[in-house]
């Protein structure tokens, strides 16, 4: 479905797999290995400088700058995922997992295209549910959503701030973030042979989904002994807290959101207050039980909340509204 060709495709693509490319290949493993399957894949020069990357700054610098050079050429995939395969290399579980990540992308972009044609009212639908300028207040302020990122900037109405659902941001794209009355039309129409590729899917709709709801008492079990806890605090209260700092990155605030029912952080970052929403993927065998947490579940999945949050806290979160995508939103100082 997708033309790899595309250069929003490929940006897209390579976001996806990046974590698992950097953190499995071993560039010098692989890098001469290339040419076997496509000499027209990686010159020379790309060669010695990924070579030079990992002898200064380490493996995971230089896959970051093999992923870089390769997806910069045609039928790249197609050539790493052979390379992959070699019998030298021995990665081939990589290979399949690499290929399994691109079918979810183009399996997400073709309901995204699919959604559209279905449901064209659906396009404007956050814009309608946006107050227009003239109705703005300080009570009813605007914000910019980042549909790329799980996170929220906040810049000059500084007293409303809402998250990013996952399915909406990270996976797919529109199907799950469709209100109650899309959803039952998208699922009606799939029962009807509408749409034969997705047809026996039961696309879900967000508030149906109370499993992947936090009890304020859950939250504070896990994370409320970490430095930047705040028990008591509302969203007018912290951003009034950050925007006094706003010009100092890394300033940040871990609270329970009551309204939306996630643990948040809110963080000052490249002079705008970022909030980023912790979420908890349930368990598909049995829904009481949570599979995994994550803020940005292409950079990090944990096992428990306390995991998640401490990762990202000693770690930072990548800021995808940025370029380049490594860009990383750090957490310096607790706001207490």
């Amino acid at each position: 479905m997708a033309n790899d060709s595309d250069p929003e495709y490929r940006k897209r693509f390579v976001q996806k797999i990046h974590t698992a490319f950097e953190t499995t290949v071993l560039p010098l493993n692989v890098l001469y290995v290339f040419h076997k399957y496509d000499p027209n894949v990686l010159t020379m020069k790309d060669i010695d400088l990924i070579k030079t990357s990992c002898n200064n700054k380490g493996n995971f610098e230089g896959a970051s700058q093999l992923l870089d050079f390769l997806s910069r050429y045609a039928n790249w995939f197609k050539c790493l995922l052979s390379v992959l395969r070699d019998p030298s290399v021995k990665q081939a579980f990589l290979a399949e997992q690499l290929q399994a990540m691109k079918d979810e992308l183009d399996q997400e972009l073709l309901q995204k295209k699919y959604l559209k044609e279905l449901l064209p009212q659906q396009e404007s639908t956050w814009a309608e549910r946006r107050p227009a300028i003239s109705e703005l207040s300080p009570s009813n302020p605007s914000m910019s959503l980042e549909h790329d990122s799980p996170t929220v900037n906040t810049r000059s109405h500084d007293n409303y701030i809402d998250p990013v659902d996952p399915d909406y941001s990270q996976t797919v794209r529109g199907a799950e973030a469709l209100d109650e009355g899309a959803g039952l039309a998208l699922n009606r129409s799939l029962s009807e042979g509408g749409f034969p590729a997705l047809a026996g899917r039961k696309v879900k709709v967000v508030s149906d989904i109370p499993e992947r709801n936090f009890t304020e008492k859950e939250v504070v079990d896990a994370i409320g002994g970490f430095s930047g806890w705040h028990p008591d605090i509302e969203d007018r209260e912290v951003l009034h807290l950050l925007k006094r700092n706003v010009g100092m990155p890394g300033q940040y605030i871990l609270w329970f959101w009551r309204n939306k029912k996630r643990p948040a952080i809110c963080v000052t970052h490249d002079g705008e207050v970022k909030t980023l929403i912790v979420h908890k993927r349930p368990d598909s065998r049995d829904p009481k039980k949570v599979d995994y947490y994550f803020i940005n579940k292409a950079e990090k999945i944990c096992k428990t909340l306390e995991d998640i949050v401490q990762f990202h806290l000693d770690n930072g979160v990548e800021d995808l509204s940025k370029k380049p995508s490594h860009v990383k939103i750090m957490f310096k100082n607790p706001i207490l």
